[in-house]
């Protein structure tokens, strides 16, 4: 029996880290992540192995995938690599795999379908700027911004009532020129979804690809989060 699982299939959190049991839960319970495989924590990539990471590749039926790493410790920072085409990605998870084992960390690695997405962001079921739990800060961001995989530049930021989805001030009506009313709704929909799942405060990596929502990371929200609004001022 092979050693990657479909995402959905992932249950040992001591295996898979912490993202990807979020998205495995979240994947059962038939909201939209985007289709994937998992690597599990500590597996080698020999030759039987790595015919069965092409053949999951070929599942995807996709071009290009992301592969992200998903610590064992809720303290590290995955890292990502993005459009990694077939003839590449046995390369680029032995990388992913030195990397992590180089500075002596433990992570699967997750293997998403690459989306080609007119809109993403990242996504906060508390505002972390005043840790107000009565409402969502978005961030959003044209084409599948780099900022979703790990990079930087300034979103769009709107500020969404927790109970009702309605805007928190008309401003951010105005400073939001890239999400419709309607895919404001969608997204608020899937968050309050997403919170029945969790005890804690989380960030949603998310993007809407061919006028549908896919959810594509889930972490709890932490203090480099909060530290990080407050450094690009967004209070």
């Amino acid at each position: 029996m092979g050693r990657i699982f479909a995402l959905e299939d992932c249950r040992d959190i001591e295996r898979i880290g912490t993202m990807c049991m979020y998205l495995a839960v979240l994947k059962r319970a038939n909201l939209p992540v985007v289709p994937g495989y998992v690597i599990p924590a500590n597996c080698e990539l020999e030759d039987g192995l790595s015919n069965e990471l092409l053949r999951k590749f070929e599942l995807l039926d996709c071009e290009s995938v992301i592969l992200r790493t998903s610590p064992l410790s809720l303290d590290l920072d995955g890292e990502a690599l993005r459009n990694v085409k077939r003839e590449a990605l046995i390369d680029a998870v032995k990388y992913l795999q030195k990397n992590v084992t180089r500075r002596g960390r433990r992570a699967a690695i997750l293997m998403q379908k690459n989306l080609n997405a007119e809109i993403s962001g990242t996504a906060h079921t508390i505002n972390p700027v005043t840790n107000d739990s009565d409402e969502y800060l978005i961030e959003v961001h044209l084409w599948m911004n780099d900022t979703v995989l790990g990079g930087a530049s300034d979103p769009d930021i709107i500020i969404v009532n927790r109970r009702t989805g309605a805007l928190v001030s008309e401003s951010d009506e105005l400073n939001c020129t890239l999400l419709s009313a309607k895919q404001i709704e969608m997204l608020f929909t899937a968050l309050r979804k997403i919170e029945k799942y969790s005890t804690v405060a989380l960030s949603i990596d998310w993007a809407i690809d061919n006028g549908k929502l896919f959810i594509l990371r889930v972490r709890p929200i932490n203090e480099k989060t909060k530290e990080r609004y407050h450094e690009l001022n967004y209070d």
